[in-house]
């Protein structure tokens, strides 16, 4: 199913058919007319206080271009008002077991491409056999869930890692506890993903308890600092794997984050817009919440004082709180 396409005229009319009107629409019939003619129709037809072909271009791209594949299995998907987009799902390997479709996407870290996995938490032994799969096709350097496994309300996310011993998936692979180290409001749990009793990869995944609910968001400043120290430790490479109960709130918010104060340590700039935008076009769902906004700008303006630049803190400030406030009307 494609939504984006439902957002532009097609066909495109014979010049002399196309009228720009107020509600931003297009009257459109009769004859085609070529891609360059149209955008110099339409600059040369616009408000001189309106850039008409950048609100067309950001209303089309506020929309995923498909999701065919979340639609075709619907038992693997939590959420449906979640959806997967076809463009940036993880495609996972048939070598351990059928299908590919795991409700799980690639984003862009601040460092490279598809530096991050943002992945729905497992809900299911399908699921659980599904992330695992998924797992040993990325080898990421780290898996971070962010939250407690239940929270006020009950349970919030399935148990998927074994605590002690291992759990074996009917598709023959173990997940394997291999140790543990308790700090206050975090587990780092040590993994061996073996097949046949055959090792395959080794993984860290860090349990984030402070994280009960989507809001209130906790400092995630300080939590993304102990995830650098465990890095560092580890020694690996490769994608962040990032699970949450939806696999886009939370996810999203670290993910803003990470890239931020990455930014703000190599650049001395911010750049808060630009990299909501493309984690919103890469993972659909994320920063659904003003907090999750306010959270990001929190954390950033405290970073930016820590590192020296209190003038760029101040300009940052002003401009996010004018963002936020009228965000909120």
């Amino acid at each position: 199913m494609t939504i984006g396409a439902l957002l532009i005229p097609s066909p495109i009319t014979s010049k002399d058919e196309i009228q720009y009107s107020g509600d931003a629409t297009l009257k459109v019939c009769k004859q085609t007319i070529k891609p360059n003619d149209f955008v110099e129709k339409i600059c040369s037809e616009a408000s001189s206080t309106r850039n008409v072909l950048k609100d067309l271009h950001s209303q089309v791209n506020a929309y995923p271009a498909s999701f065919d594949d979340f639609l075709g299995n619907p038992s693997l998907n939590r959420f449906p008002n979640v959806i997967c987009l076809d463009k940036s799902r993880v495609r996972v390997s048939k070598t351990y077991g059928m299908g590919d479709y795991c409700h799980a996407s690639y984003v862009d870290s601040y460092e490279e491409k598809n530096g991050y996995v943002l992945c729905q938490a497992p809900f299911s032994s399908d699921t659980e056999e599904l992330f695992w799969r998924m797992v040993i096709d990325v080898s990421p350097k780290i898996i971070l869930v962010l939250g407690s496994l239940e929270n006020a309300n009950g349970p919030v996310m399935r148990q998927f890692w074994p605590e002690t011993s291992k759990k074996t998936y009917s598709n023959r692979i173990s997940v394997v506890f291999t140790g543990s180290e308790k700090v206050v409001d975090q587990e780092v749990v040590q993994l061996m993903i073996t097949f046949d009793s055959k090792e395959l990869i080794r993984v860290s995944l860090v349990n984030y308890k402070a994280w009960k609910s989507d809001i209130p968001v906790p400092d995630l400043g300080e939590f993304r600092q102990n995830v650098k120290e465990i890095e560092a430790r580890i020694g690996r490479t490769g994608s962040t794997v990032l699970v949450c109960p939806s696999g886009a709130t939370r996810c999203g918010t670290y993910a803003a984050v990470d890239v931020i104060l990455t930014r703000i340590s190599k650049e001395k700039r911010v750049g808060v817009k630009e990299t909501i935008e493309i984690i919103l076009g890469q993972r659909y769902g994320c920063f659904q919440l003003i907090e999750h906004y306010k959270t990001i700008h929190d954390i950033a303006h405290r970073y930016c004082i820590l590192s020296g630049m209190p003038e760029i803190a101040h300009l940052f400030r002003h401009k996010s709180a004018k963002a936020i406030d009228k965000s909120e009307k």
